[in-house]
């Protein structure tokens, strides 16, 4: 993979976070890539053309994983990650108590009449919801500009139970 950045083939890929093994080898890779117009790095060449927005975008991305992943390592029992497998097993033991919890932001359902949800993605089809019982409070948060980004959401952990007896 290394090889196919170095040789331009594709750009280093950091959009779900950076690579834990081999991070340094890609970041050289690309530079040379870029430095020699190699594949998608050359002018006029068949690529997209917006590669240095997609690598912006995709840091800022990898920043906010990173420093979660950075603050999990010493807070492992508050800090849980949506895409793990045991998320909802942890998200079940901190009941009553405050987690941090990072997620990317599927759908937002502003409430006219009752609370707002924020849905959280586990996967692609299954989400958390993050209830907001004031849409004021919601909106002061900046979630509705943050759609399919990844956020980190610190609040005390409750089960929610709807108007319909659904959790």
């Amino acid at each position: 993979n290394v090889e196919c950045v170095r040789a331009g083939y594709s750009p280093y890929f950091m959009k779900y976070g950076r690579s834990r093994r081999f991070h340094k080898e890609f970041v050289e890779a690309q530079e040379e890539a870029r430095a020699a117009q190699r594949g998608v790095w050359k002018p006029g060449g068949l690529h997209y053309d917006d590669y240095e927005e997609r690598l912006k975008w995709w840091a800022e991305r990898e920043a906010v994983i990173s420093r979660f992943e950075k603050e999990q390592q010493q807070h492992a029992d508050t800090h849980i990650a949506l895409t793990r497998w045991d998320a909802l097993l942890k998200l079940e033991q901190r009941i009553g108590k405050e987690a941090a919890v990072l997620g990317s932001v599927q759908e937002i359902k502003f409430g006219e009449k009752g609370p707002s949800v924020v849905k959280l993605a586990r996967s692609r089809t299954a989400s958390l919801d993050v209830v907001f019982f004031d849409k004021d409070v919601l909106i002061a948060t900046g979630l509705q500009f943050k759609k399919g980004e990844y956020v980190v959401v610190k609040a005390t952990v409750k089960k929610y139970t709807d108007a319909r007896g659904v959790d």
